[in-house]
């Protein structure tokens, strides 16, 4: 058999897919050596999904509810106190496998067009995702320290694939896992449920089924976990809708521009550029609903700041990471319509040089992810030296001074997240208080001795008038 025959392309091309896969597994495992702790979220989905195996889903307390991470935490629970580093290694297995699908999306759509390099336009689009970034932990770090955006993005970039590669059904499973990490999706799952309605009569069952299933999964165990379908959607909100016109249009201008500095200037502008293209080629219909999607997406980001809920940019992710597709594309495009090579070079240097800064500060962001990390271990071996939960729980519900830090001690003590209180007051006693080193006193004056049960770093365990908890430690007034 020819070496040039389509056969044996298709078998490479698998060969090639293997190895990019096994290596990101590689690189997702060597990850685990470094001391990264999960994030906030992670921390409580990892709770809820031990109380899930064990039938007890409390979500009075913690973050807003979502389906699939603290799905596949239950699956992880089993684990025990290795579920974290598994954990962790799924989400940075996924946003790894998010860079290579960004590459290969834009890849497979540049290559439509005769003499479109695959290289530049995958290129561009993995680098740009790479270097997505806001106020709140930027794509580096989100990765490392296991957030749901990430995760969501190669859900949304693997959808997009199986549709590109003639498997709707698959780019429906998909969409539909996407839409149980952010309800931005849902609505655009709907759409494209409506065309696999219309399309493929086969997948009428899965179109209906999906569609009815992601709500259900949104609203039944969050009313089973706190008595209140709307519990997680209410903790989402962080402010009253906006009371006037001149207030609202702040709000969605603040959240505007928190979704324009997520995506690298060069990004958007590669981005307008396959649309701009796109709009005057009408067979072209890809590019330009894979625009009005991520346009949807960043549209509804932006109006949940009309109604009091957090607009953060890291929400906004999947729909970020098919603009940075979408710049690929464009840079692959213009690369074929500019005669000069030398001119495509300056293009790209003048590029490269407006995303170096963000590039560079990666470092600090994985310098920060590890001073985090190492502060969470000192953490865990406070509260084990302190006589865990046996002595933690001696007087009720042990209270932490750094809302930050509820999940991970919950997790740590095997506590709901409602089971650990939060103060930024002095503590009545009798009461443990787990507080860093510095933090003004826990009790008010002559009601109790207050003793230390445990310090590591910069955490102490307190206990004040408490004498249940005991420890070799010495007491202080």
């Amino acid at each position: 058999m020819s070496a040039s025959t389509p056969e044996h392309r298709a078998d490479a091309g698998r060969w090639i897919a293997a190895g990019v896969v096994g290596g990101c597994v590689l690189l997702a495992g060597l990850s685990l050596l470094l001391p990264i702790t999960p994030a906030f979220d992670p921390w409580a989905w990892l709770v809820w999904g031990r109380e899930l195996t064990r039938l007890e889903l409390d979500t009075t307390a913690g973050p807003s509810w979502k389906p699939l991470p603290v799905f596949m935490t239950a699956i992880l629970a089993p684990l025990g106190d290795a579920a974290p580093q598994a954990w962790l290694f799924v989400a940075r297995l996924s946003g790894l496998l998010a860079i290579v699908l960004a590459w290969r999306v834009a890849a497979d759509i540049a290559s439509r067009d005769a003499g479109t390099s695959r290289i530049v336009a995958g290129a561009g689009a993995a680098l740009t995702l790479v270097l997505l970034s806001d106020p709140e932990p930027p794509f580096a770090r989100q990765i490392l320290q296991g957030t749901s955006e990430p995760l969501c993005a190669a859900l949304v970039l693997g959808a997009i694939d199986r549709h590109l590669r003639g498997r709707p059904g698959a780019a429906l499973v998909l969409g539909a896992l996407a839409a149980l990490v952010r309800p931005e999706a849902f609505p655009l799952l709907l759409a494209y449920a409506v065309w696999a309605w219309r399309e493929a009569p086969r997948l009428r069952a899965l179109a209906a089924s999906v569609a009815l299933a992601v709500p259900v999964l949104w609203v039944v165990p969050d009313l089973l976990g706190s008595g209140d379908g709307r519990t997680g959607g209410d903790r989402a909100r962080v402010a009253d809708s906006p009371d006037s016109v001149s207030a609202a249009a702040e709000a969605f201008g603040d959240a505007l521009w928190g979704l324009v500095v997520l995506v690298p200037a060069p990004a958007w502008i590669g981005a307008a550029i396959a649309l701009a293209l796109a709009l005057r080629t009408p067979r072209d219909r890809l590019v330009i609903a894979l625009a009005a999607g991520a346009g949807v997406w960043m549209a509804l980001v932006c109006a949940g700041a009309l109604v009091g809920y957090a607009a953060l940019p890291r929400f906004a992710v999947p729909a970020a990471a098919v603009v940075c597709v979408l710049a690929g594309v464009g840079a692959a495009r213009v690369a074929a319509l500019v005669p000069s090579r030398v001119l495509v070079a300056l293009l790209a240097l003048v590029a490269a040089a407006v995303m170096l800064p963000r590039a560079l500060d990666i470092r600090d962001d994985v310098d920060e992810a590890l001073a985090i990390g190492r502060e969470e271990d000192d953490l865990r071996s406070a509260l084990e030296r302190a006589g865990g939960t046996p002595v933690l729980t001696a007087c009720g519900s042990p209270v932490v001074r750094d809302p930050l830090a509820l999940p991970a001690v919950a997790w740590h003590l095997d506590l709901p997240l409602s089971g650990v209180g939060v103060s930024g007051t002095p503590v009545e006693p009798p009461r443990v208080v787990i507080a860093r080193t510095g933090v003004s006193s826990v009790t008010p004056a002559g009601r109790g001795v207050t003793t230390v049960l445990a310090r590591d770093g910069r955490w102490r365990v307190i206990a004040t008038g408490c004498p249940d908890a005991r420890s070799g430690s010495s007491e202080v007034r």
